[in-house]
């Protein structure tokens, strides 16, 4: 009996921990990074939603990390029907002068 209740318990906590959606970021490899008319840096990605719920969900597509980064979709919010998997393409553009330098080395005499 204790093993079937741990086993029950076991099983609740798996459903109740289960995440509601599962998600794939792909960048565009057709196209490298492009810079707008603006002189703002944009990529194109591809983004995968799987609603694994039985009720249909809405998704913000967002990004964060740099000041005033853009974010660019078709429609403000992305529908997915329950149990159901779509994509969005998306355009994410920052200003040049905010981008991240890279480490470089110096040389040592």
């Amino acid at each position: 009996m204790l093993v079937l209740s741990a086993v029950i318990i076991a099983a609740v906590a798996s459903l109740a921990m289960r995440k509601p959606f599962k998600v794939d970021i792909l960048r565009d490899r057709a196209s490298l990074v492009r810079e707008t008319d603006e002189g703002w840096l944009e990529n194109t990605y591809i983004i995968k939603i799987i609603n694994t719920t039985e009720h249909p969900q809405q998704f913000r597509i967002t990004a964060e990390g740099l000041p005033d980064i853009k974010v660019k979709t078709e429609t403000p919010l992305v529908a997915i029907p329950a149990a159901a998997t779509d994509s969005a393409t998306v355009h994410v553009e920052a200003d040049r002068s905010t981008r991240p330098r890279a480490a470089t080395r110096s040389a040592s005499s």
